[in-house]
């Protein structure tokens, strides 16, 4: 896939969205969509491009037990590869990296279904095994730090 194309498919996935600014996606800028921030990152010729879904906010005091929290739902996911934490050094976020294969049927239904469903995870997370510990961003937040 060429970068024309990817951008179109975030395009395309951003408007299904309702996602205010459509084009942010595609070049790699974040966007909040039901309070996960995402971000992509696509290189030219690849099948394949990372999404990146912020975890939320973590407070100085949390990060140990955020981080084991993350490290021990990754290793339980053992078959599961395309399940990985990671960390944004310059953004200072804890993200869930998600490696999205590219193909003849990916469309911008497909990508705006796999939003819905890491954002929903994302959420799910918050709720259960990161309670208390993980906020979501705001979007003065987001907009102002460039969470991913």
């Amino acid at each position: 896939m060429n970068l024309i194309e990817f951008t179109r498919l975030c395009n395309d996935a951003s408007e299904q969205l309702g996602l205010e600014d459509t084009s942010a996606l595609g070049f790699g800028v974040g966007v909040l969509f039901e309070g996960v921030a995402f971000e992509t990152s696509f290189v030219e010729g690849q099948n394949s491009f990372l999404l990146f879904a912020d975890l939320g906010a973590i407070a100085p005091d949390d990060r140990v037990s955020v981080y084991e929290s993350l490290l021990t739902l990754q290793l339980t996911a053992w078959d599961e590869p395309r399940l990985l934490f990671g960390f944004h050094p310059m953004h200072d976020a804890a993200v869930l990296c998600v490696t999205a294969t590219l193909g003849e049927k990916t469309d911008g239904g497909w990508l705006a279904t796999l939003l819905k469903s890491v954002a929903s995870q994302v959420a799910h997370w918050r709720r259960t095994v990161l309670a208390g510990r993980v906020n979501p961003r705001h979007k003065d937040e987001f907009v102002a730090d460039a969470v991913i």
